[in-house]
């Protein structure tokens, strides 16, 4: 659980990145990938983009990235495939 301490009514985002090849899908506010799924509760918006992964100096690969935006708290639950 993310929790933002100071009393102001601040806004934060979690940036979650992905290694190249997994697949990323949103599915309410959930986001899917072949390996378990990522929940998200007292959020604002989830958003999937892309970020550069970079394996080496000069190289990069396009990768999934998801954006979450909250406001004092923000809990995930990552549920894992068996």
């Amino acid at each position: 659980m993310d929790i933002m301490s100071n009393n102001r009514d601040l806004k934060g985002i979690a940036y979650f990145h992905f290694f190249p090849g997994i697949m990323v899908e949103k599915m309410g506010d959930q986001i899917l990938t072949g390996y378990g799924i990522l929940d998200f509760k007292s959020h604002e918006s989830v958003e999937v983009g892309e970020f550069n992964f970079a394996p080496e100096f000069n190289k990069t690969i396009p990768s999934a990235m998801v954006k979450v935006r909250f406001s004092k708290c923000l809990k995930t639950i990552i549920l894992l495939n068996n």
